[in-house]
This record gives C-alpha cells, sequence and structure tokens, in this order.
C-alpha cells in the first residue's frame, strides 16, 4: 500500500534530519522549471505565486539560492504545515519511520513525485499555479502522465489523501486497473456533511502516522481509524471513497 498527500507552503531546513536524504526522481524536471523561475522578474514572480509582498521577498531569495548540488532537507521533515505537524515524523518510532518511507509519497508541483525522505530544498510553487510555465500551459500538463506512471509502476494500492488540486494530477490517468482509494474527512455542519479545509489536513496526518505505526497496511486498518473522533461510514462509502465523519 502506498499513500499520498499534498506538500505543504511553510517549509524549514533541518542540516541533521533523523534520515538521510534519498535521491529525487526528477532532477532533470525540477532544474527545467527552477530555470523558468530563475528568469522571471520578482514581480512576475509574485503573480505567479499569489502572494504578500512579505512571502513574495522571501520566495524570490529561494529562488535565488535554489541549487540542486545543495543538500536537501528529506521532504517528510522540510513540510511543516498543519498536516505534517499532525503527522509528527519527528517523534515516530524507528519501525515508524521505516514504514513512512516505504509507503508515504508526496506530490509537488516543483518536484513531481517524491518519496517520503527525499531530499528537497525550499521553494514555493504550487500545481495549481495559474498560467504557462517551462513551454506547458500550466504544471499539469508539464507532468502528464509521467507522476502517474511513477506512482504506478509497482501495481500497489494507493490510499489518496492528497487535495484535489494535487490529486488532479493522477486522476486523468486512471485505469480501471488501478487500484485507487480516497479518503474523505467530513463532520457536520448546519445539518449538512461538509469538509473543513483545516481539520481535513489534520487528520490525514494522523491517518498517515496511524498507518505507518500499522504492522499490517489494508484497508481494513484504514477503516478502524478513529483518531479525533472520526468514524469510517459503511453507508456513505464506495470501494474507491471511503468517507469517515467526526462524531
Amino acid at each position: 500500500m502506498k499513500m499520498i498527500i499534498s506538500p505543504a507552503k511553510q517549509m524549514v531546513s533541518d542540516d541533521e534530519p533523523l534520515v538521510s536524504p534519498t535521491p529525487i526522481r526528477f532532477p532533470a524536471q525540477v532544474t527545467e522549471l527552477m530555470a523558468d523561475l530563475k528568469s522571471r522578474t520578482p514581480a512576475e514572480l509574485q503573480e505567479l505565486w499569489r502572494c504578500s509582498d512579505k512571502l513574495a521577498r522571501e520566495n524570490v531569495a529561494r529562488v535565488q539560492a535554489f541549487d540542486l548540488k545543495r543538500v536537501g532537507t528529506p521532504a517528510v521533515f522540510a513540510y511543516a504545515g498543519i498536516q505534517y505537524q499532525s503527522l509528527g515524523a519527528g517523534v515516530l518510532t524507528d519501525r515508524g519511520l521505516q514504514n513512512l518511507g516505504q509507503r508515504l509519497y508526496i506530490l509537488s508541483g516543483l518536484y513531481g513525485l517524491l518519496g517520503a525522505f527525499d531530499g528537497i530544498l525550499p521553494y514555493r510553487l504550487e500545481m495549481g499555479a495559474k498560467g504557462e510555465i517551462a513551454g506547458a500551459k500550466n504544471l499539469y500538463q508539464y507532468w502528464g502522465a509521467r507522476l502517474y506512471q511513477a506512482l504506478f509502476a509497482s501495481g500497489d494500492l494507493v490510499v489518496n489523501l492528497a487535495s484535489k488540486e494535487y490529486s488532479k494530477a493522477i486522476t486523468p490517468y486512471l485505469t480501471p486497473a488501478d487500484r485507487w482509494v480516497t479518503v474523505l474527512f467530513k463532520q457536520v455542519k448546519n445539518g449538512r456533511l461538509v469538509q473543513q479545509a483545516t481539520a481535513a489536513k489534520q487528520a490525514r496526518g494522523s491517518l498517515v502516522r496511524y498507518m505507518a505505526l500499522a504492522e499490517e497496511p489494508t484497508l481494513e486498518r484504514v477503516k478502524d481509524f478513529t483518531v479525533g473522533g472520526y468514524r469510517y461510514r459503511a453507508d456513505l462509502s464506495t470501494e474507491a471513497e471511503y468517507v469517515f465523519v467526526k462524531d
């Protein structure tokens, strides 16, 4: 079983991570995309990123300093958003970290598909970024089927915990033979079931952690997840979509 999640905008660097960084899968593509970013003016980059002046200055500096010859931080430690805080890779057992390295993959606008421990440098480039980049009309066209092919090369079951923005880099290429299960976390609001963004990110991170600590990663094990008051709802779920509702 593999699990895929989205990256986070917040990033940190760690010169002494708990595990050694592993090589990225698409160095040529990262180099090409970063060359495009480096060719842009600060104003053009800010327009691409659609961010504040402060964030633009920070990320322009990251673009200017970006060099793949530098040693990166393992991805699961480099991202610092809510989902990754909930995952808590830094306090996993050795066995949990080993399982994480075998099971977790992260979709990225810049890096494409990352293993949990692939070494990365701080950057900002969302998969859903508007506008042409590196000769393509957007990043979905740029990456094409490459991320899908890399993810399904071994034919494993994939549990999708990524946002729609990122899972859209995979779903157009799915075939009936692919084993793909999307997990949704919902709660009742004003009498309706809704997915609240922050709560869903926390739950996704908790599920990744839960499965990293599991001896056997199975779909039945996924269904048993109850952290944060969530319960699997068979009546709302299908073979391809598991729905959890908060009590």
